[in-house]
C-alpha cells in the first residue's frame, strides 16, 4: 500500500537532491565516474497524536491580525509622505 506523499519525498525532495550532491562528491573525490552510495529511506508509523487547535486557529488567522495592526501605520505614511510632495 503506498504511503502519500512518500514518493515525492524520496525521489523529488530533499533525500533526492542530497543523494545527487552525495554521489557528484564521491565520483569527484574518487574519479571514478561509475562509483555511486544508494541511500535508503523507510516509512516509519508515528504513534497518534493531538491536534492542537489553537495552533491551527493562529496559523490561519495570525496573518491576518498583523494585516490588520499595519494597515492603519502604512496607511498614513503614505499619506504623510504624499502631503508633504504636495506641499513641498
Amino acid at each position: 500500500m503506498p504511503i502519500p506523499g512518500y514518493n515525492d519525498f524520496s525521489f523529488a525532495g530533499f533525500v533526492y537532491m542530497q543523494n545527487w550532491v552525495a554521489n557528484t562528491i564521491l565520483r569527484r573525490t574518487t574519479n571514478k565516474p561509475d562509483a555511486s552510495i544508494v541511500a535508503i529511506t523507510a516509512p516509519v508509523k508515528f504513534p497518534s497524536f493531538e491536534v492542537d487547535r489553537f495552533v491551527l486557529f493562529m496559523d490561519i488567522c495570525l496573518s491576518y491580525f498583523v494585516l490588520t495592526l499595519y494597515i492603519p501605520l502604512l496607511y498614513s505614511t503614505a499619506h504623510k509622505l504624499v502631503q508633504e510632495k504636495e506641499t513641498g
